[in-house]
């Protein structure tokens, strides 16, 4: 959840009280197509498949007698067997744990209610090489990184170790890989060919790293001398290094959008047909195969309007403030109030909002 429980829980009340309708997908999809109205209708979502929507947003959701849809990235699935972790409205006082992943288990019972529609988010979500430039090196306390941690290394590395990575803090799953090893420029694994590094390069660095000792990263200059170690390794011997095929792109693709659908499906003996990109992110030949595998992907920014382009479900999100203030939690629900009103109202709730949005984003930059 990227907001706090009894957040969540006021928003799901104003929804009761102001008399929406929550829906899955499929229903947004047919009123885009102009089958049924949108009228007083919200799709909630969530992404990534946390454990905490388990813990926190189901038993809210029963409260409410009202539905979500959770898109779930098949490569974290937890691997519990079939036990069922306590929710929220089980412990008592006591702090649930919430640090993971969602199971087959308990994604099945959440499909059994009603009130939860799992759909795809893709195989991996993690993030490739894209080219040969240097950007950083694996270091110490780089797996805590504010933005951005290097995590996706270590599943890139230990795929097996994905669905136990929340469970671990941001050392421990770091020194899986091996400091001083190249990072290239990067970005999400869809959007463009990877880019596959020459080993002997990668291999040369952590070499010296190691030889350096243990107080290597505690040096000022560590970084500037790791550049200089490379530049002279590409002086001598090349950068060596290679793409994958445009066809081994597409080959990987296709393996991300139908082998996620495939996965789901087996698994909880459903039709999966609605996909959310991860971050976002996409190209032209992703969407194209996505298209022949789902009946519509995500997109950001704008409402669900009647007779436009059923195959792209539009969303909205919304964020919580680090620091916890109850101030900032009325701030959170008036956020919610407001930003859902000025899409389905008029347009003095609109500017409301806009005015209230400057506010929002300037203490979540203060954090």
């Amino acid at each position: 959840m990227t907001i706090s429980p009894s957040t969540f829980d006021a928003q799901l009340r104003y929804l009761s009280v102001a008399g929406f309708r929550t829906v899955f997908l499929d229903e947004v999809y047919a009123c885009k197509r102009g089958v049924v109205s949108l009228d007083k209708m919200v799709a909630l979502t969530f992404d990534d498949g946390y454990l905490d929507n388990w813990v926190f947003v189901f038993p809210l959701l029963r409260k409410y007698g009202m539905k979500a849809t959770i898109f779930v990235s098949t490569d974290f699935v937890a691997r519990t067997g079939n036990q069922l972790r306590p929710q929220s409205d089980q412990v008592g006082d006591k702090a649930p744990l919430h640090k993971g992943y969602l199971s087959w288990a308990e994604m099945r019972v959440m499909e059994s209610s009603g009130l939860i529609d799992i759909q795809s988010h893709t195989r991996t979500h993690t993030w490739l090489f894209q080219n040969d430039q240097v950007v950083d090196f694996h270091h110490p306390g780089d797996g805590e990184l504010p933005g951005m941690p290097y995590e996706w290394l270590t599943w890139n590395a230990m795929p097996k170790m994905k669905s136990r990575s929340l469970e671990m803090d941001g050392k421990t799953l770091e020194r899986l890989v091996d400091y001083g090893l190249p990072i290239f420029s990067f970005d999400r694994a869809l959007v463009g060919r990877q880019y596959f590094p020459d080993s002997s390069i990668c291999k040369h660095l952590v070499s010296f790293v190691e030889e350096e000792g243990a107080d290597f990263f505690s040096r000022d200059d560590w970084r500037s001398r790791l550049f200089g170690v490379y530049e002279q390794y590409v002086a001598a011997n090349g950068i060596g290094g290679w793409y994958e095929t445009e066809q081994e792109y597409l080959d990987r693709i296709r393996d991300e959008l139908f082998g996620s659908k495939a996965i789901l499906e087996k698994a909880l003996n459903k039709r999966v047909d609605f996909l959310c990109w991860p971050g976002g992110a996409y190209t032209t030949e992703a969407l194209s195969i996505a298209q022949e595998a789902y009946r519509a992907t995500t997109a950001k920014g704008s409402p669900n309007i009647p007779g436009e382009d059923p195959t792209r479900i539009e969303r909205i999100s919304f964020r919580q403030f680090k620091r916890a203030h109850a101030g900032l939690d009325v701030l959170a629900v008036a956020n919610f109030i407001l930003k859902l009103r000025s899409y389905s109202e008029d347009a003095a709730i609109g500017r409301v909002w806009r005015m209230l949005r400057k506010t929002w984003r300037r203490l979540a930059r203060e954090g």
